[in-house]
């Protein structure tokens, strides 16, 4: 073959293997018709404005943008707020002149707004617009810096969707999420380049007041693939998987069911759930935006270059060393070795804790003069110790409950309340400081009962659940059986009188149905006929004590012999006379979010592996074997999974745990 001939053969191969990609990707991430006008607003937002100007828009149809406006330079939040606030009346008084004057006497502005809507718009749809008009501030700016950025991150990122064989448009998804910014955090408390919320994080890393990984942009890499082959695998479509990144697994599903449809286009332009808002809406359009732009960045910012990944040096510490001698000693600024290691917080820094040993800490090679072992030497004997410096206080964080932190230190729910006089064990505020039990300190009971700084709650501060038995008002819970509920709740090592005695504080209903749907694809709400799907974890105990009635009553309206047992998917019906159906799905929420925030404060899942089923298998013999998997966890990978109906040979898939060091 001449070379001209073996030059044509590789370019067209090469020509061959860029369409099989691109057919690769439009069949992995499609571009519905209905979603198209999405996109090109967000494109449009990624690369033609930046965060002086933005576009007053229609928040239900993108293609209609009444204008771009200019923000004052150099102004406050409430000045900037302001300038927006006047060009929203303006547009808002112009869409009512249109609603109620003929075409011809408008202002040449007003027909140009006119003129944006389809020309079959009746006055209904202009005054419904009039409620419909919001701002988006440009980013391109932002985007232009995170292509810069993504030059440290992409590659890794890129080997790890490999090794998992996820699509590699999904190294996109930091740009929508971040901006490559590993520092980013959003008012609702999602962190990093990834934007975990803390509640997801701690399913797949360690997140803490010392240590939070999901500022370490490589271990927060590695959980957002195992985030997004988790919702692949329930959803199977990459549209609701990327969608349920930012509305939940359990909400994309609800979409599904309520819609009839998997379509993401029809989804989009037809579901109405309580918490599928703008963003969640256009999460989806804004992807398939930042995959066109940043694929084609010189066509959208010509000259751009992503800067280059640095060769780091890796290594972990035997003993807990102060940072400030542990930067000493191997000769680097003390603000160096923290801006390579920001997954270690301002405590570390601050020196009221040591950098923790069997950490992996990083460095650029260039900042390391020698071999780094023989620098660690360095460090005085009288520098490393053994153990961390316990911690003294504890200051609530968005999320917490007494559960969890009574978990995280290992110490007694009854132990907290005791030594920070609390009236409720059921009630705590985010900023609030407690005190923690130290070893071998004995915690009395409180003389005085501070009421400052908790809240009053009508359920009974003594729980009505021991460790070895069940609440007083059913001692007939049935036994499991294949895909039956234990007698007890499944509670990863925490007794099942704190979780059943912890209910949902109200103002965090949100919250607390945000995580739950994050990652757990259940269906939790009441349906309209008062009938629950009934879910791993839960007996008929607990829904006798959520609705405050007895289990006999429960038996009765389902017609239920004594001793009958409760199938994990089946459909219960219930008595609502004493409790809402809402307070209800609060209580319930709330009792899964603290078996979440209880279990994933000593663990994290590390992957997942397939399980084929043996002869005799049931739903709770499998958890039994597993050990460190609850049953809970194992339904949430298997929702549609029927467990009472498995035999030898069938598969499931079960997650692979690990402890937190």
């Amino acid at each position: 073959m001449s070379c001209n001939s073996s030059l044509s053969f590789r370019l067209l191969l090469l020509a061959g293997l860029v369409l099989w990609a691109g057919h690769a990707a439009a069949e992995n991430f499609p571009l519905p018709d209905s979603l198209r006008p999405n996109v090109e607003f967000w494109k449009r937002v990624y690369s033609e404005i930046d965060g002086k100007q933005g576009f007053m828009h229609d928040d239900r149809h993108l293609s209609i943008v009444y204008e771009t406006i200019s923000l004052p330079t150099n102004a406050s939040r409430k000045e900037r707020q302001r300038v927006i606030d006047q060009a929203r009346q303006q547009i808002r008084s112009r869409l009512k002149r249109i609603a109620t004057q003929s075409y011809a006497s408008l202002s040449a502005e007003e027909k140009a707004i006119h003129d944006l809507f389809p020309k079959q718009s009746s006055s209904r749809d202009f005054r419904s617009a009039m409620q419909h008009i919001r701002f988006q501030l440009g980013q391109a700016d932002k985007f232009r810096q995170a292509i810069r950025r993504s030059g440290y991150y992409t590659q890794y990122i890129l080997d790890r969707l490999r090794r998992a064989d996820l699509p590699s448009e999904l190294a996109v998804l930091p740009f929508v999420e971040s901006s490559f910014n590993i520092i980013a955090y959003s008012h609702v408390g999602a962190a990093g380049i990834w934007q975990f919320m803390p509640a997801t994080g701690r399913r797949f890393m360690k997140v803490g007041h010392v240590i939070d990984e999901r500022y370490d942009p490589y271990r927060a890499t590695d959980a957002a693939v195992r985030l997004l082959q988790y919702n692949y695998s329930i959803l199977n479509s990459w549209p609701l998987a990327l969608t349920a990144y930012n509305h939940g697994v359990g909400g994309m599903r609800r979409a599904v069911k309520k819609t009839g449809t998997r379509d993401i286009g029809v989804i989009v332009q037809k579901y109405r759930g309580r918490t599928f808002g703008f963003a969640s809406r256009n999460f989806y359009a804004e992807f398939l935006a930042a995959l066109e732009v940043s694929q084609n960045r010189q066509k959208y910012f010509p000259g751009i270059k992503p800067y280059v990944s640095e060769s780091l040096v890796r290594f972990e510490l035997d003993h807990y060393i102060p940072a400030k001698t542990l930067a000493s000693a191997i000769g680097v600024k003390l603000d160096k070795l923290k801006q390579h290691n920001l997954a270690l917080r301002e405590p570390v820094w601050d020196g009221e804790k040591h950098v923790p040993a069997r950490y992996e800490l990083r460095l650029p090679a260039h900042l390391i003069t020698g071999h780094i072992d023989k620098q660690l030497h360095r460090v005085p004997l009288a520098e490393r110790f053994p153990e961390q410096v316990p911690d003294k206080t504890y200051r609530v964080r968005r999320g917490d409950s007494l559960s969890r932190i009574a978990a995280l230190y290992r110490v007694s729910v009854n132990d907290l309340v005791m030594m920070n006089n609390l009236q409720s064990r059921h009630r705590i505020r985010v900023g609030q400081t407690l005190f923690l039990p130290q070893k071998g300190q004995a915690v009395a009971s409180p003389v005085v009962v501070a009421s400052a700084a908790v809240e009053t709650s009508t359920v009974p501060a003594e729980p009505r659940v021991t460790m070895a038995a069940v609440p007083e008002t059913v001692p007939e819970q049935p036994q499991v059986t294949m895909a039956v509920e234990p007698e007890q709740p499944e509670t990863a090592g925490v007794s099942p009188a704190v979780i059943a005695a912890e209910p949902l504080v109200e103002d965090e209903l949100s919250d607390s149905v945000q995580q739950i749907e994050a990652t757990d694809p259940a269906e939790y709400s009441v349906a309209d006929d008062n009938t629950i799907e009934i879910q791993a974890a839960e007996t008929l105990g607990h829904y006798a004590d959520w609705l405050s009635v007895k289990t006999s009553k429960l038996r009765l309206i389902n017609r239920m012999s004594y001793g009958s047992p409760l199938v994990i998917g089946r459909n219960l019906k219930l008595d609502f006379s004493r409790v809402s159906p809402q307070e209800f799905e609060g209580k319930r929420l709330a009792y899964h979010k603290q078996l979440e925030d209880s279990f994933f404060a000593d663990h994290r899942i590390g992957g997942t592996r397939q399980y084929q089923i043996r002869q005799g298998d049931s739903l709770w013999v499998i958890a039994n074997r597993e050990k460190d998997a609850p049953l809970w966890l194992i339904r949430q990978y298997n929702p549609d999974v029927d467990f009472s109906s498995l035999k030898p040979g069938d598969r499931i898939t079960l997650p692979v745990i690990e402890r937190k060091g």
